[in-house]
């Protein structure tokens, strides 16, 4: 599993929810073998506040679509989307934890 945690400049949510549709980081991961699905979130606790979620079979498929994120997005969505951030944090793998 992957989370992404992004916070938008106050008052572009629209800006960046658009942006990232325009960019196709919805769809451009269905590229990458081992992907599973991704989402946008938005927080409902802070309204600037948005996290990706997505699932790959491995840890090294999500470390494909690292190296590709951008490979193919238009660069203009990609522009809109970095001018709509203050701050980003991506790389963070989780795994599942089965307490017993």
């Amino acid at each position: 599993m992957s989370l992404v945690w992004f916070k938008v400049k106050p008052g572009m949510n629209e800006e960046f929810e658009l942006a990232f549709i325009d960019a196709g980081m919805l769809e451009r991961p269905k590229l990458v073998p081992g992907f599973r699905f991704v989402h946008l979130h938005r927080s409902l606790m802070n309204d600037d506040e948005y996290f990706v979620l997505g699932e790959w079979d491995t840890e090294e498929s999500y470390a494909e679509w690292q190296r590709r994120a951008q490979d193919g997005a238009p660069l203009d969505a990609l522009r809109r989307l970095g001018a709509t951030l203050v701050e980003h944090r991506p790389n963070n793998l989780m795994r599942r934890v089965d307490p017993r």
